[in-house]
């Protein structure tokens, strides 16, 4: 069935479709392309299933459903799918990791799982090689996973039980990990080793994404606002940030153009906004495409079209381009036979956070320091300093500091979400039954 007929309003240039996808909340979405066809794809994952969506080759806002992948009765915590949509990973509320490797012709899934202990795989995203995951272990570390589910890289971590997101840098140098208590920090991809970190927000920060050139990132908050931080060798900037949402943010991301100037929010409050980067100004408001929390977004490759996914369990097509920008090449996103392909250097306008020469050495060379707000709140945190040595390890590590229940109340949190998932699922057999 062709799912192009759905509810279209007009706005200018902006158009929304909407229809049902699923039978539980969506958690995440993806738009993903065939390296060798560049067939383009969508990709949704919801409590009860992920389904891949087939684009229409005319018209970006037309879906038809390809296939459907079940393995899985717990709700999803996490979900990571790799750019060709070859592979595909989940995270269960009760820790299972599991790994599905999807074909692009008929025949079905192929998935298999891992669980390696209660709280021992906790969010997920595939390594820049595509064969690993990085995963959060409830035991204090950052973990790298093999195909086979076991750990190949560990790293310790400070309040490990209070990650609340992380993020891969476009270039796979740089991992970001944000918390409950505002706090994100910067890694070193290679190594698993803390670079430096910065207070970002006041409260948990819920969504996280490097800007595709890997120099900035933009954080989204329980306090409503987002914002885009220099990201250098040692320590962040504050560059700006964005106020509009009336509830918590829950995911942000950048377009896929050459200009880097322009962004897209969404939030519990089921609004989601498009962003100027350089004015702060919103270009968009979609204020009523979800009946409730919106928990994904994704730009197409061409940049025209943002799809949008809440707990409604609907899909939203929205038209925001003209078609006249200019996207990066999709190839970009893909590997040779030499390995990753490296993210181009990207021509166009100046960006809002680029910097001279001078002011880029002075903010390199400086050590790391918490954001503007941080003086009032500093007898919260104890910070080591950043300290680099060639051929030697680098320290900056985070310390909780007087707010150390914020774990416990989130740990009672996942808890309550995983609870809720095994109910439903009880629910669901029953009525089998």
């Amino acid at each position: 069935m062709i799912y192009d007929n759905g509810a279209i309003v007009f706005n200018s240039a902006f158009i929304r479709i909407r229809f049902s996808a699923h039978d539980r909340a969506i958690v995440g979405v993806e738009h993903v392309c065939d390296p060798l066809t560049n067939e383009m794809s969508l990709i949704t994952c919801a409590h009860d299933s992920i389904k891949i969506w087939r684009i229409g080759a005319e018209d970006g806002s037309s879906l038809s459903e390809e296939q459907k992948i079940k393995g899985w009765r717990c709700g999803v915590q996490a979900f990571d799918v790799t750019p060709d949509g070859s592979m595909a990973a989940v995270v269960g509320v009760d820790s299972t990791l599991h790994q599905i490797f999807i074909s692009h012709d008929a025949s079905p899934a192929t998935i298999q799982s891992f669980n390696n202990g209660c709280m021992q795989i906790w969010h997920v995203l595939f390594a820049p090689d595509h064969m690993h995951y990085l995963t959060v272990n409830f035991s204090a570390a950052l973990t790298l996973l093999d195909m086979n589910g076991q750990i190949t890289k560990s790293g310790s971590f400070n309040a490990v039980r209070q990650i609340s997101v992380i993020a891969y840098s476009p270039d796979g140098a740089s991992i970001a990990v944000a918390n409950n208590e505002g706090v994100v920090t910067v890694l070193s991809s290679s190594t698993l080793a803390s670079r430096f970190f910065f207070e970002a927000h006041a409260v948990k920060v819920r969504a996280m994404c490097f800007s595709p050139d890997s120099s900035a990132l933009l954080t989204g908050s329980d306090d409503k606002t987002i914002k885009l931080h220099q990201i250098g060798g040692s320590k962040s900037q504050l560059v700006k940030s964005f106020c509009g949402h009336r509830s918590s943010v829950t995911a942000v991301r950048f377009d896929r153009c050459i200009d880097r100037q322009r962004f897209a929010s969404c939030s519990n409050d089921a609004m989601i906004i498009i962003w100027d980067v350089t004015s702060g100004h919103q270009l968009h408001v979609f204020g009523d495409s979800h009946d409730g929390v919106v928990n994904g977004i994704a730009f197409s490759f061409d940049s025209q079209y943002l799809v949008s996914v809440g707990d409604d369990r609907s899909i939203c097509v929205h038209r925001v381009d003209d078609g006249k920008r200019h996207p990066r090449g999709v190839q970009n996103h893909f590997s040779n036979d030499n390995g990753p392909v490296a993210i181009q250097e990207y021509a166009g306008s100046v960006s809002a956070y680029d910097t001279d020469a001078q002011e880029a050495h002075d903010f390199y060379a400086s050590s790391a320091q918490f954001g503007a707000d941080a003086g009032e709140r500093g007898a919260e945190y104890i910070p080591t300093s950043t300290q680099f040595h060639p051929g030697g390890p680098q320290s900056s590590y985070y310390h909780p500091g007087l707010r150390g229940h914020v774990g416990d109340e989130e740990e009672d949190e996942l808890l309550a979400r995983a609870r809720r998932d095994l109910e439903a699922v009880s629910n669901e057999e029953a009525e089998d039954h």
